[in-house]
């Protein structure tokens, strides 16, 4: 029986969707990782604009729903921080799907987590892949506090008066 994939592709921003990690590049990689793996591809599913910090993506909700419903044999997406920002959520998403029958596969790792080794690394990376939207999101708050007490305007809908 033939194997069966899904892909999940994500971006946080318009410029990482430009520069770092381009939508078609984290798909071509990950269709060619289910080819490696001997699956089809049967669906793509894409967030983009959405912090992985939080687990309200719509398309990350989809795939996580569609993998339960159609067990396709993989879940491939380009790393960790692809998959979650936030550790709680990658664990809860990562035994449902196991429950369901479905392997988590990264294209920029190779990781098999049914070893100890395995195990610890992907629980490590989770852990600075979350560390590292925490960081962020200080460093932003930091700068539009700052932005706001020297009176420049930080964006969003223009205030009246």
């Amino acid at each position: 029986m033939e194997k069966t994939a899904v892909i999940y592709a994500r971006v946080s921003t318009a410029r990482q969707a430009e520069d770092e990690l381009p939508l078609e590049s984290q798909i071509q990689q990950c269709a060619a990782k289910a080819e490696s793996l001997g699956a089809r591809v049967d669906r793509i599913f894409v967030d983009e604009g959405r912090s992985g910090r939080y687990d309200d993506r719509p398309d990350f909700q989809a795939a996580i729903a569609y993998c339960e419903v159609m067990s396709p044999d993989y879940l491939i997406t380009w790393s960790t921080s692809r998959f979650a920002r936030n550790k709680i959520d990658a664990g809860m998403y990562k035994l449902r799907l196991a429950k369901a029958g479905i392997d988590i596969q990264y294209v920029s790792l190779n990781i098999d987590r049914n070893t100890d080794g395995g195990w610890v690394t992907e629980s490590v990376l989770e852990l600075f892949d979350e560390l590292y939207s925490r960081q962020v999101s200080a460093d932003t708050t930091r700068s539009m506090l700052k932005n706001a007490q020297e009176g420049y305007f930080n964006g969003g809908r223009v205030p009246f008066g």
